[in-house]
């Protein structure tokens, strides 16, 4: 999030499809919306690739929504504008660019 700006997170329920329950995240003034389902996700890499307390997990967590958000044509029912690539892509650029 933008720096001093303050996270918050919000969980619902049943907002998403079939009725999921909804994580709602909150920063400077921006709301970004994502499933329960997919919010634990976040978190699991996040702590797997080192990341640092639920304070920073959640900025991150928000920063990766809102760029997934904008690539969607900043409308969540949006979407088809970003690239997918199968894990074996990314498994080909990290041996090959160690990245």
């Amino acid at each position: 999030g933008a720096p001093g700006a303050d996270v918050v997170v919000r969980r619902g329920s049943g907002g998403g499809a079939g009725g999921s329950p909804q994580v709602s995240v909150e920063c400077a003034g921006a709301s970004v919306v994502c499933s329960e389902a997919h919010w634990d996700k976040l978190r699991q890499l996040y702590n797997l690739h080192g990341g640092r307390g639920a304070d920073g997990f959640e900025a991150a967590a928000f920063c990766a929504l809102a760029r997934l958000h904008a690539l969607q044509g900043a409308h969540p029912k949006a979407g088809g504008m970003q690239a997918a690539l199968h894990g074996e892509v990314f498994d080909v650029l990290h041996e090959t660019l160690g990245c």
